[in-house]
C-alpha cells in the first residue's frame, strides 16, 4: 500500500509512509484502553477551548474526551497515551481549578 500498488480497504493513505523492513515483532492485543484521536481541544491547562481558542469557564477535559497529544490520523497513536492524557490532564485540571478559586 505504501507503493500505490493495493488499496486500504478501509480508505487509509499509506503513500509516502516508510516501507516495513525486517526484523519484524509482534505483541498479542487481548484488550485495550478507550484512546481517541480528536476529542475536546484543551490548552496547557485542560482547560477545554472554544473554536476560536478562547477557554470555555470551569470546563476541563482528559483522557478519551481531550484530543490526544499522539497526532491527528492513526498512525500517530502512540501506546499509552491514552492513560498519559487522563493522568497528567487530570492533574493539569486540578491545579487550574484550585488557582480559579483561589485554593492554589
Amino acid at each position: 500500500m505504501v507503493a500505490a500498488e493495493a488499496e486500504d480497504p478501509f480508505g487509509r493513505d499509506f503513500t509516502g509512509k516508510p516501507v516495513l523492513a525486517p526484523p519484524y515483532r509482534a505483541a498479542k492485543v487481548t484488550g485495550a484502553l478507550f484512546h481517541t484521536q480528536g476529542g475536546l481541544v484543551v490548552d496547557r491547562d485542560a482547560r477545554v477551548l472554544r473554536a476560536d481558542g478562547t477557554p470555555l469557564p470551569n470546563l476541563y477535559a482528559g483522557g478519551g474526551a481531550a484530543r490526544g497529544v499522539s497526532g491527528a490520523g492513526a498512525d500517530g497513536y502512540m501506546a499509552g497515551n491514552g492513560l498519559l492524557t487522563a493522568t497528567t490532564f487530570g492533574k493539569l485540571a486540578g491545579r487550574a481549578a484550585a488557582e480559579a478559586i483561589g485554593r492554589a
